[in-house]
């Protein structure tokens, strides 16, 4: 993702450089434009966006916390996370697990984390049973951790699918959708 952002800030860049002197000089051609050399290799500027990666984590990790969780609690949420979207990575987990959390904030569900996630057909690993015996990885309970701290990109959805594992129809048919991130749907 870092690369391709890199990647579109450069050509948004040059294109708008060459705009520019298309609009002074029209007559001239590309060579002739005198355009300026790219001094940054795509390392380089890799490289700064990883920096850039690390201040914002960073920042992150000194940020207090803004829910006070049990242990129970937290260890639900990494499960959760790990058993619907391990495969998604950190921000796909903590999505997850802001979908709990917009739940127990919301009228229309439990109150608490244990009885949202434990609500019958909500969730399908909880449903066939792989939610208990899961351990979650060190990515959920990051995620779970970066969600603590005021994480939020969630557009306050209340549902997500998976299209490739169900055939359902109903959160297309009843709800609004959001956006998607790999293989979730995110819904309200």
């Amino acid at each position: 993702m870092i690369r391709t952002l890199v990647y579109a800030y450069m050509i948004f860049t040059f294109w708008s450089y060459i705009g520019n002197q298309v609009k002074e000089n029209s007559e001239l051609t590309l060579k002739e434009m005198n355009l300026p050399k790219i001094t940054k290799s795509v390392d380089e500027t890799k490289k700064a966006a990883k920096e850039e990666m690390k201040k914002s984590n960073s920042a992150m990790s000194k940020k207090k916390d803004i829910y006070n969780w049990t242990e129970e609690e937290e260890e639900y949420l990494a499960r959760i996370a790990y058993s619907e979207a391990g495969n998604q990575g950190p921000d796909g987990m903590a999505l997850v697990v802001r979908v709990v959390i917009n739940r127990v904030e919301s009228d229309k569900f439990p109150n608490t984390i244990k009885e949202v996630i434990e609500q019958k057909n909500q969730f399908s690993p909880v449903s066939n049973g792989t939610f208990k015996s899961l351990k979650p990885s060190k990515m959920a309970w990051k995620a779970v951790a970066k969600v603590k701290k005021g994480w939020d990109r969630s557009q306050g959805a209340l549902y997500f699918v998976a299209h490739k594992a169900t055939k359902s129809t109903w959160h297309e048919n009843n709800l609004t959708w959001l956006f998607k991130y790999i293989d979730h749907d995110f819904y309200k």
